[in-house]
């Protein structure tokens, strides 16, 4: 393809592949900072319902393993709802 420039092409269309308005697309943007938060936070129970298993597998007592999943339980509870409406008021504007 003599003569072919990348920066030259223009899409049948004529829009170079951006939506309606000009700008870029940013879906896989978007999708990527929810994960981003929600994983680090969902570490902890994962380990220390992990280490509950383990240690009904070793037969030692589970009670510190499940006071601190119930910790976080509560202050999931309490959080999660103020930090939702800030979430849906900030992407309301």
């Amino acid at each position: 393809m003599a003569g072919f420039s990348p920066w030259k092409y223009r899409s049948p269309g004529g829009n170079d592949g951006l939506p309606a308005g000009g700008q870029p697309r940013t879906a896989t943007t978007r999708g990527a900072s929810p994960a981003a938060l929600i994983l680090p936070l969902s570490i902890p129970a994962l380990i220390f319902g992990a280490g509950a298993v383990g240690a009904v597998d070793t037969g030692i007592s589970t009670s510190g393993h499940f006071s601190l999943l119930g910790a976080l339980l509560i202050i999931t509870s309490l959080v999660a709802p103020p930090a939702t409406a800030v979430a849906l008021r900030i992407a309301l504007e």
